[in-house]
């Protein structure tokens, strides 16, 4: 206590100062009660401990990174999207979904990882850049695949698309936040399902691109129709068509059997009747293989020899047009200069005249 109180009397000086107030009256508690009390649609039944846990015995919870306490400081509860925030991953909890309801779920989620994935690369200064690449990369290829699943690609492929993505592994400090939320079993047994539909229903109709090393002898369905298309374009010819394909098929079924028709034992039978000729032959045969090579070189140079003269005759003929056409050619020239000459001594003759004329008057005037 301050000393400028100290000579004042009945002042107990040993005692720690204390502040008391009137308790403020509760007028809060008793407004409710009146409310609750007033309202007849809220049930004010007790809480049965034995049917929640009767109710809640069976449920998996993890729970391994929930926070119980009561801390306010920042960052001790993290709500969903925002950089800097985590995400509350609730993993293994049976909710009742439909497929489309899990597909904009999982979009959703994405679209949060998305931008805590920029909103870190923004941040983090110290981070591989390369590693950034590959994160948002991925995050892109797995909305792609949820946004377009693409069916001819069969069941690998499109559980390999919604498979988990992994983070890069670099060497700077991990941040401390949240897992990313994953999808849980129960929708991946779901999805799975479907494609495994889609996979049959896509080899049952002859769509599958995927090898596969067994050998089916199943008849898909698109080959089943085509079959069916045509035989109904057999059918649907006309008669005079059908008429001489029928005929067709007949002449070669007889000609099958008659062919058919002689014994192969006939056969082997005249065969060996035809032995003890070959037999007496034989000598003769290798002789007379060289003179029949001899004959077919012979044939070949005289074949040669005729396209030569072939093609040497035709050369005359063309000569000889050639000729014929420079002989008309020269009379042509013959006739013209005829003329010519003929007109040079007409020319002449005339002019021979008006010189003596000329000469005439000349001697006259003299």
């Amino acid at each position: 206590m301050s000393s400028k109180y100290s000579s004042l009397p009945d002042l107990d000086t040993s005692n720690p100062d204390i502040y008391e107030t009137p308790d403020i009256p509760d007028l809060t508690d008793a407004s409710t009660s009146e409310e609750d009390s007033s309202n007849d649609n809220i049930l004010r039944d007790g809480l049965s401990v034995t049917d929640a846990r009767a109710r809640f015995a069976n449920e998996s919870v993890d729970a391994s990174s929930a926070d119980f306490s009561d801390s306010i400081a920042p960052g001790g509860r993290r709500g969903v999207g925002g950089a800097g925030r985590g995400i509350r991953t609730y993993t293994n909890v049976r909710l009742t979904e439909t497929v489309g309801e899990r597909v904009a779920r999982l979009k959703r989620e994405i679209e949060e990882v998305k931008l805590q994935a920029q909103a870190e690369a923004e941040a983090d200064v110290e981070g591989s850049e390369n590693g950034k690449e590959v994160g948002l990369a991925e995050i892109v290829r797995l909305e792609e695949a949820l946004s377009a699943p693409s069916v001819g690609g069969g069941p690998r492929v499109f559980t390999k698309e919604l498979s988990p993505v992994q983070p890069p592994q670099t060497a700077a400090p991990a941040p401390t936040h949240d897992p990313v939320a994953t999808i849980d079993p129960q929708t991946a047994t779901l999805l799975s399902a479907l494609d495994t539909r889609l996979a049959s229903l896509e080899s049952s109709l002859g769509l599958d691109t995927t090898p596969t090393t067994s050998k089916t002898t199943s008849t898909t369905i698109l080959q089943s129709l085509s079959t069916i298309n045509a035989k109904l374009s057999l059918l649907s010819f006309p008669d005079d068509i059908l008429k001489s394909k029928t005929e067709a098929l007949r002449t070669l079924s007889t000609l099958s059997s008659k062919t058919d028709a002689i014994p192969i034992d006939t056969k082997i039978a005249a065969l060996h009747s035809a032995l003890p000729t070959l037999d007496a032959l034989s000598p003769l045969l290798p002789p007379t293989i060289s003179r029949l090579r001899t004959l077919h070189t012979l044939h070949a140079d005289a074949s040669t020899q005729h396209t030569l003269l072939s093609t040497l005759e035709q050369k005359q003929t063309q000569l000889r047009t050639g000729l014929d056409a420079w002989r008309e050619a020269l009379e042509r020239v013959e006739g013209g200069l005829e003329g010519v000459q003929e007109g040079v001594r007409k020319n002449v003759d005339v002019v021979e005249g008006w010189v003596r004329g000329v000469e005439g008057r000349l001697e006259k005037l003299e």
